[in-house]
């Protein structure tokens, strides 16, 4: 576990006395803590009894902790993560998630989405981040070429100062700012670094990275490309950019809404103040250079090559290198959000500003609590329905007329009030501090491999302390009081081990109360020695038939493809992300599963094309639907009659398998007066095109059933049951039918026997010359 988990009772103290708990939470415990999660079982006892200890030095119990965020890794979720833990203990609990982690996972989707440039960026990063490189690079810009330089500009001019003025660091794999703060510091000034990089690497007769580096500079579809993915990157961090200037959710907006405006961002192709600052151009800049856009995309184009004629080459590629990358971060953001925004934010959003907000979310919050059953609800929300003095304060508030904020209406909701104000505003949506703290203890480790854990526990302290009070320590006269307790407390110490009775060596007495601190005792080592527990048998729903014929549905919906089933002909939908997120709640028996796709919905349009149906923004909106509620939505099927909704679902998942779904692939208008217009082509059945295009080695056993079903009618479920091998064996022929029996060699030519007819060759065989 992180350092996160001090965010869980930083809430309970006061603003003096953060600077000492802030890092109280010990480096060993907390690794500690991080293999329990990762081997439940038994562990999980351990767990407690480690959260126990760090929470009882606060005079805490988990009983207490009312709200807690996580960064969404997997000691935090999951049935034994550390939210569950602490639902168990406090019913009431609320588990958030980290705004700006949510934005760099969406940023790390789009670089991820664009392999082409992942070997470029590295390279240009090990070799700019080099300090005798950086020196020598500025070094050239200015030199006289009878000196080796190429004299591009002068020293300390103000073109030297825009690329120089910061050197840059290396990459790091999770904080997508520092792929970015290569690509930004790049933007424009391609061409003096390809020069600059290029003379370099001559007069050194570098090779490998360098010459990667410099290859990657020199191309323009690349400096193109790096462009555009520095933007969407930019605009990915939203969130993280947003959070900085809000501490909590719930006082500023609803989570839907903030979402909503995040992913919105992501694609959004509109020329605006953010885009020309990160260009480093000007309303007036622009004016003067004339270059014609209708995005921004088109801007990044006539920033490198500054040619129309190039730009109209470029632009279908670059459209195309944006909707891929955009499409993959908002997607993976808008299904990381519906996990993440689970239905306690509606309570959330009961504390908005707005009363008519406010009361909304109230009201759809009582439906929710109301029809859901008994096991679909969080503990939370359990507890919300169950309190009959909260649900009441809560039903009056939905209905209350006219509509006033929660704290208003002279008090008549102060028990509701009571319950969400600590539970949402006491704890911000972000964990940027305990982040802080853990880089800074990550670099400490692996730079100062002496350093010992209690000297690591204060120079944490310390630099916490002299960050949040401007650099100043704290006066003589405030630090007896900290003295005198930790006097106290280790004559505490002492006097306990002697009640042991236990020796200790005359310079082991320190250690010693550190180790019962850290959880450094041999007594200790049962935390991590016990083997990883399995789920029980019956569990996972992996195995099963209709999680098997789910998954490869969505194997069959690809992501970057438009689909139409002929029986609703003119609607079309294009699917944006079809992989699954994980970390969704645990479900009763009669839920549906309900995994959701990324998609985005579009129509015929004159001219033969297809065009958005929400064209509200120059951006794609992803809208997350199962397929289940694709096939619902769309009229292609009637809704099907059945006792619960995982058997509904279940129903119209298997009705896919008798309709004809047909797969296209776009190619983008650019004449078009309106952005996304595609043309429609290479039409073919989706499941043929699934089937043709994957590796045969890699095709699941549902796959070849369905090969088999589709060639000769078999039901697919019997022989899903087969084995592997089996199936391959039948599913073979079918998929790549043997070739036949070779053509005979045409003879050899030569002279013929014989007169032809007309004067051509005769018929006779011929005779080698």
């Amino acid at each position: 576990m992180r350092f996160q988990v001090t965010h869980l009772y930083l809430a309970y103290l006061e603003p003096r006395d953060t600077w000492e708990t802030a890092t109280q939470a010990p480096v060993r415990t907390l690794k500690v803590l991080a293999d329990i999660m990762h081997n439940p079982g038994k562990k999980g006892e351990d767990l407690l009894w480690v959260l126990d200890k760090q929470l009882a030095r606060l005079g805490l119990s988990r009983a207490d902790v009312l709200s807690g965020t996580g960064d969404g890794g997997g000691e935090n979720e999951g049935r034994f993560g550390m939210h569950a833990s602490l639902e168990a203990s406090n019913a009431a609990y609320v588990r958030r998630r980290c705004l700006p982690h949510l934005a760099w996972r969406a940023a790390d989707a789009a670089i991820s989405a664009a392999p082409e440039l992942l070997g470029g960026n590295r390279a240009l990063a090990s070799y700019l981040a080099d300090g005798v490189t950086w020196r020598r690079l500025r070094a050239l810009a200015s030199l006289p070429r009878a000196d080796g330089g190429l004299e591009l500009m002068g020293e300390f001019s103000d073109k030297a100062h825009a690329m120089f003025h910061k050197a840059l660091g290396p990459i790091v794999a999770t904080r997508p700012q520092t792929d970015m703060a290569i690509m930004e510091l790049l933007r424009s000034h391609e061409r003096e670094f390809f020069l600059l990089a290029r003379c370099d690497v001559e007069q050194r007769k570098l090779g490998g990275t360098a010459q990667d580096a410099v290859k990657a500079l020199g191309s323009s579809e690349t400096n193109c490309f790096r462009s555009i993915l520095s933007e969407i990157i930019a605009k990915s961090l939203f969130l993280m950019d947003w959070a900085s200037e809000h501490g909590t959710v719930a006082s500023s907006t609803t989570w839907e809404d903030l979402i909503a405006q995040a992913t919105a961002t992501i694609g959004d192709l509109q020329v605006n103040d953010a885009v020309l600052r990160r260009f480093r151009l000007s309303d007036g800049s622009l004016e003067r250079k004339g270059w014609p856009h209708d995005t921004w995309v088109e801007l990044a184009i006539w920033q490198i090559l500054d040619d129309p004629i190039l730009v109209a080459d470029m632009l279908p590629k670059a459209m195309d290198f944006h909707r891929r990358i955009a499409d993959r971060a908002s997607a993976h953001l808008a299904l990381t959000a519906d996990i993440a925004g689970r239905p306690h934010w509606l309570a959330g959003a009961v504390l908005h500003r707005d009363p008519a907000k406010a009361q909304a979310a109230a009201a759809q919050l009582v439906h929710h609590l109301a029809s859901a059953s008994p096991g679909a609800r969080s503990p939370f929300e359990q507890h919300l329905f169950e309190n009959s003095v909260v649900f009441a304060a809560l039903v009056d508030f939905s209905t209350a007329r006219p509509p006033v904020c929660l704290w208003q209406g002279q008090g008549a909701f102060e028990p509701l009030l009571r319950l969400l104000g600590p539970q949402f505003l006491s704890n911000p949506d972000h964990v940027l501090d305990c982040e802080r703290i853990h880089a800074r203890w990550q670099w400490l480790t692996q730079t100062k491999r002496a350093l010992k854990l209690p000297a690591l526990n204060g120079l944490l302290k310390l630099m916490h302390y002299l960050e949040a009070n401007g650099g100043a320590f704290p006066r003589h006269e405030d630090m007896h009081e900290h003295f005198h307790a930790a006097r106290a407390e280790l004559r505490w110490e002492a006097e306990a081990l002697e009640d042991r009775e236990e020796y200790i060596a005359k310079g082991w007495r320190q250690e010693a109360f550190w180790a019962s601190r850290l959880n450094l005792r041999a007594s200790d080592a049962r935390l991590v020695d016990a083997p990883r527990a399995r789920d029980p048998p019956g569990q996972s729903a992996g195995g099963t038939y209709s999680a098997t014929w789910r998954n490869y549905v969505r194997q069959v919906l690809a992501r970057g493809f438009w689909y139409s089933w002929t029986s609703w002909p003119d609607a079309f939908f294009y699917v944006l992300e079809n992989k699954v997120v994980s970390g969704r709640g645990e479900r009763s028996e009669g839920d549906a599963v309900r995994r959701s796709l990324a998609i985005a919905f579009y129509e015929r349009a004159p001219g033969d094309v297809v065009r958005r149906v929400d064209r509200e923004s120059l951006g794609v909106r992803p809208r997350l639907l199962s397929a289940a509620e694709l096939l619902l939505l769309l009229g292609a099927v009637d809704p099907p009659e059945a006792a619960t909704e995982a058997e509904k679902e279940t129903a119209l998942e298997e009705s896919i398998g008798a309709l004809d779904l047909r797969r296209f692939r776009g190619i983008l208008e650019t004449a078009a007066d309106e952005p996304h217009v595609y043309s429609l082509v290479e039409e073919g059945n989706a499941e043929d095109m699934f089937l043709s295009e994957s590796p045969f080695e890699t095709l699941t056993k549902i796959a070849l059933a369905r090969a088999i079903e589709r060639a000769s009618g078999e039901p697919r479920r019997p022989n899903w049951a087969s084995s592997l091998e089996d199936l391959r064996d039948r599913a073979r022929p079918l998929l790549h039918p043997p070739a036949g029996p070779a053509p005979k060699a045409a003879p050899a030519p030569g002279r013929a026997r014989g007169r032809g007819r007309v004067g051509g060759q005769g018929r006779g065989r011929g005779r080698r010359v």
